[in-house]
């Protein structure tokens, strides 16, 4: 079945792939930076820039589509406060929640990378191999941050 272009580019799932990117994106930056500025750790903060170049670099080619179909006036969401606790008690609130954002964001692209209209654009199989790095470098940050406040 070939796609018409204008149809792709107006399509939901290329919106909720962009609302996706932009979370992982975001939420690993932020794991970056505190790893980066926190522990001066260049093999941890290594892993976390790894994971969002290969992200952006990966958008590259579908910019069009992606901008196209972003609508963020237009976001139901945009306003509305979703989370429960829109306070951090420290930073590990800060790790545990946006480690679980990029988490369900990798996920929500793994899915939409299985459809036909975006399994040309983006390997679900990589975006799942990410996810699972992602639970391990949670684990490794968190481990890293309580033997830093345990001594």
């Amino acid at each position: 079945m070939k796609i018409k272009k204008r149809e792709m580019m107006s399509s939901p799932e290329w919106r909720i792939m962009d609302a996706s990117l932009n979370r992982a994106s975001e939420g690993l930056r932020l794991l970056e930076d505190l790893v980066r500025f926190t522990f001066n750790d260049s093999s941890l903060s290594g892993r976390l820039k790894g994971l969002r170049h290969y992200l952006a670099g990966a958008a590259i080619p579908w910019q069009k589509e992606l901008l196209t179909s972003r609508d963020s006036p237009g976001d139901i969401g945009r306003d509305a406060d979703f989370d429960p606790d829109p306070s951090r008690e420290d930073l590990i609130s800060i790790i545990r929640s946006n480690a679980k954002r990029v988490q369900e964001s990798l996920r929500t692209m793994e899915e939409l990378a299985k459809l036909p209209e975006l399994n040309k654009a983006f390997d679900w199989a990589k975006l799942k191999e990410m996810r699972y790095s992602l639970y391990e470098l949670e684990k490794d940050i968190l481990t890293r941050f309580q033997e830093n406040n345990s001594g």
